[in-house]
């Protein structure tokens, strides 16, 4: 496993593979953002409860306000009913999966049983942020 860095500008890098960047679309880079900062894992079913959370990520993120358009997507992330939150897990994996091998991408998905809290397994002392002063 590879330490993962978040940049200043969010960027996602695999430290020990020479900072290759992960890339991902902003909404995939928010819920993977997201549960990077839960290691205890997030219910899909209480995602509203981070609806607050992923504003800010995608603010922070892209540096943009909050359109409408924005604000419909992050509705169907938030709402259970809808599976914008499967297909933004599956878009995480598939970019993690385009450059390790299934086994250490699989550390870096957010992974967890039906009705279970879903989390990403990579233990957090390899993950560092640069934070923004």
């Amino acid at each position: 496993l590879s330490r993962l860095l978040i940049t200043k500008d969010y960027r996602i890098l695999l430290t020990d593979y020479n900072n290759l960047e992960i890339p991902m679309y902003p909404l995939a880079k928010i819920v993977f953002l997201l549960f990077i900062n839960h290691p205890e894992g997030i219910l899909f079913k209480n995602m509203i409860d981070y609806r607050k959370e992923l504003e800010d990520l995608y603010m922070k993120v892209t540096g943009r306000v909050i359109t409408p358009k924005i604000k419909n997507s992050l509705n169907d992330i938030t709402d259970a009913s809808c599976n914008s939150i499967a297909q933004k897990v599956a878009r995480i994996r598939s970019s993690f999966k385009a450059y390790l091998p299934e086994q250490i991408a699989d550390y870096y998905s957010i992974k967890g049983e039906n009705a279970e809290p879903k989390f990403i397994a990579i233990n957090r002392e390899l993950v560092d942020w640069e934070r923004k002063k």
